[in-house]
């Protein structure tokens, strides 16, 4: 009675029971998820009324992992579910599965694995997970229960891919969840963010199918000064365990990286060597000139020949 008292419409309690993660030294210990954050996504992912959670975070704040536990736990009570992780590299991918696999294998309760390889994953239910980098398999192509975008915002051809993968959720209640720090300011990551709200709901009650959640490194992210040490400020983490030195070797050296990647702030304008503006307007072609060819193919016809360099 205690526990379906606990549980009942409880989802973080249940994750904060049934699984476990090792520390440093490899003992295992409860889940604790980081409040008020955590709490919200698996709250939003089980009971949001939108097809889409987009997350845009900082980093080392456990974003990835809180929405590979919530479909750990959906795929415990869902058989013969289908669950697509996709990440920008292989490597990526097969790490997402092994972290998987350690949650399954650490929870307080059996749960069966007769299938566990890189890639992929199966349960003793029928529930699948699988590892991508590209699109989807045609085989696998007849329906998906949930799909995680890991750090969507540094995939290449993201609108393609969500093409790809879309019509894998057309029958499905689950969610389309994009995880990621933020890359481009107007890439289809970050416009998904904007279109969206916390609730998924504008102001006026419309529905809008996203959930945009935004949780950066710090809770005071506007109060840090990327150009003074992190120990002489006051720091909010967004979890208790942030290894600050870790923190601060990176702020040293790339402040400006540091408010992007932890900070979830654009890099600033006068850090670039280019406005935004100058760049769109040189890589447009003009109507009246559409049949004008370039790149190194195109055939020499006098003038003069230019060529971009990448300073990064």
């Amino acid at each position: 009675d205690a526990v379906a008292k606990r549980w009942k419409g409880r989802p973080d309690h249940i994750i904060e029971d049934l699984f476990r993660l090792p520390d440093d030294s490899g003992e295992l210990h409860p889940v604790t998820l980081f409040e008020p954050w955590q709490p919200r996504f698996v709250h939003a992912y089980f009971y949001g009324d939108a097809s889409t959670i987009t997350l845009l975070k900082g980093r080392r704040i456990g974003g990835t992992a809180i929405a590979l536990i919530c479909m750990a736990l959906e795929g415990i009570i869902r058989p013969n579910q289908l669950y697509p992780i996709v990440s920008t590299k292989e490597d990526q991918s097969h790490s997402r599965i092994s972290d998987l696999t350690d949650l399954f294998e650490n929870a307080v309760i059996e749960v069966p694995l007769p299938t566990k390889n890189k890639g992929d994953l199966e349960l003793w239910n029928g529930t699948k997970f699988v590892g991508y980098t590209g699109a989807p398999d045609s085989s696998r192509g007849d329906g998906a229960r949930s799909i995680l975008f890991d750090e969507m915002a540094f995939m290449e051809k993201q609108k393609e891919k969500l093409r790809a993968y879309r019509p894998m959720m057309s029958l499905s209640t689950g969610k389309m969840v994009q995880v990621s720090t933020p890359n481009a300011k107007a890439d289809e990551f970050m416009k998904s963010f904007k279109k969206g709200s916390m609730t998924g709901f504008s102001d006026d009650g419309s529905k809008l199918g996203v959930i945009s959640l935004f949780q950066p490194t710090f809770h005071n992210y506007e109060e840090i000064d990327v150009e003074v040490p992190l120990y002489e400020q006051d720091l909010d983490p967004a979890r208790p365990d942030l290894n600050i030195d870790v923190v601060e070797q990176d702020r040293a050296q790339d402040p400006v990286g540091f408010a992007q990647e932890y900070l979830c702030v654009p890099a600033a304008e006068e850090s670039l060597f280019f406005s935004e503006p100058s760049v769109e307007a040189a890589m447009r072609i003009p109507k009246e000139n559409e049949s004008y060819i370039s790149g190194i193919a195109a055939p020499r016809m006098g003038g003069t020949r230019f060529m971009g360099v990448d300073v990064g």
